[in-house]
């Protein structure tokens, strides 16, 4: 027994960060730890707002989240909505380095985008790697108004924590299915409804192929009909788009505050003929005492944001 108490006092501490998904009419926060390659589910609050989310609110609701949750880190990853998202594929040398890269694309914004380099924050991701002897590789530049980044931050800001990370919501949902779901064959599906936004992505065994965004009124998505009435215009879209049939689809996972409606995935798998299954954010996950069993596929962003944790480039 000393033994293990004196090892204990040597055990490395699991870091946390904490997933922060704000939307029109909720706040969603989830803190994960994260010790080698389990994860522990240290905070999960949903937050209804009773009015449209403005910045005093959000601050004050966060505040008022943190002193209730008693999380244990400041540190955050926050979501831009993917439609406020612009992506531009392009070539570049094959041998430049990460810096060259970067340096590249700050001095060539403004030709890709018709934005200066002022006004705009970018990411990219290699999405095509070649043989070495190819002169060039494809590239995926991700680019949003400087603006909207910086709102985020301030808003984490002005509630006392610590901005880590400004991810984008699409790729929360990818990462948090992802752990779920590990061998993907075909396509998947993930539809997060929420109230007055519906966002799908479809993903493969690689990447994500597809994603868009709709706004809609608040009254247009009470009922199952109505969701329905809308995934059957959507996902003919959707496939319009990939120049692939419906049937190619694996599953649907689906997520957000809608998506626990009595009878919705089981119309949804009946009318499309495909295997739906409600999202469930902390997949093999262990829930501390401080978390009630409650938790729901709307918290689905929150978790994916969380799930940063794991990067080790943050710190």
């Amino acid at each position: 027994m000393q033994l293990k108490k004196i090892l204990q006092k040597f055990k490395p501490k699991a870091k946390g960060l904490l997933g922060i998904d704000i939307n029109a009419n909720s706040i969603r926060l989830v803190e994960l730890s994260r010790f080698g390659s389990n994860y522990q589910v240290e905070v999960c609050v949903n937050i209804t707002l009773d009015t449209p989310a403005s910045d005093d609110l959000v601050i004050t609701t966060l505040k008022k989240m943190l002193k209730q949750a008693q999380c244990s880190t400041k540190n955050a990853a926050v979501a831009l909505t993917h439609s406020a998202i612009i992506f531009k594929e392009i070539k570049i040398a094959s041998d430049l380095s990460d810096k060259e890269i970067e340096a590249f694309l700050q001095f060539n914004i403004e030709k890709y985008i018709g934005e200066s380099a002022n006004n705009i924050s970018f990411d990219y991701q290699v999405i095509e790697t070649l043989m070495k002897t190819d002169e060039y590789v494809m590239l995926r530049l991700i680019t949003v108004r400087r603006e909207r980044v910086e709102k985020c931050i301030k808003l984490l800001c002005a509630a006392n924590l610590c901005p880590k990370i400004v991810d984008i919501d699409s790729y929360a949902l990818e990462r948090a299915v992802r752990r779920q779901f590990k061998d993907i064959a075909g396509l998947i599906a993930i539809i997060n409804i929420d109230v007055g936004a519906i966002l799908i992505v479809v993903i493969d065994a690689e990447e994500i192929v597809y994603a868009h965004e709709d706004f809609m009124p608040m009254e247009e998505m009470q009922s199952v009909a109505q969701i329905i009435m809308q995934l059957k215009l959507k996902l003919q879209l959707v496939f319009a788009a990939l120049h692939q049939a419906l049937e190619k689809l694996e599953k649907i996972v689906l997520a957000g505050e809608k998506a626990m409606l009595p009878e919705l995935r089981a119309t949804v798998n009946d009318q499309f003929n495909v295997q739906t299954i409600i999202a469930d954010p902390f997949f093999d996950m262990k829930l501390s005492s401080a978390v009630s069993q409650n938790i729901t596929s709307a918290m689905l962003i929150s978790c994916g944001l969380a799930l940063r944790v794991a990067d080790g480039n943050w710190n």
